[in-house]
């Protein structure tokens, strides 16, 4: 299950979300969210999409099978480095 992106969303964790087609990485749970997210004054998609895109053609990401196995790496990366952050953080408290 993923999370529709679009910040004004009524229903934000969507049973079924399409990702968007340029960058891969944001989900919407329809186009009735996707088209105005892409424009939003508070968030809007279009740079982030602009900059993910170009950073998959440095990457040599393009085909969506490796660019989904690097998300899914550098996610779990993250995931990772946050559970270490916040141990360091607990340890610290402890001292």
């Amino acid at each position: 299950m993923n999370k529709c992106m679009h910040l004004m969303c009524t229903r934000p964790i969507a049973v079924k979300t399409a990702v968007c087609v340029k960058c891969g990485i944001v989900h919407y749970c329809s186009a009735q969210c996707q088209r105005p997210a892409w424009r939003a004054p508070e968030l809007p998609h279009k740079p982030l999409c602009d900059v993910i895109h170009t950073l998959r053609a440095v990457l040599q990401l393009e085909d969506s099978a490796e660019w989904d196995s690097w998300v899914i790496r550098t996610k779990a990366t993250d995931m990772q480095c946050s559970s270490n952050l916040h141990l360091i953080k607990k340890i610290a408290d402890m001292l």
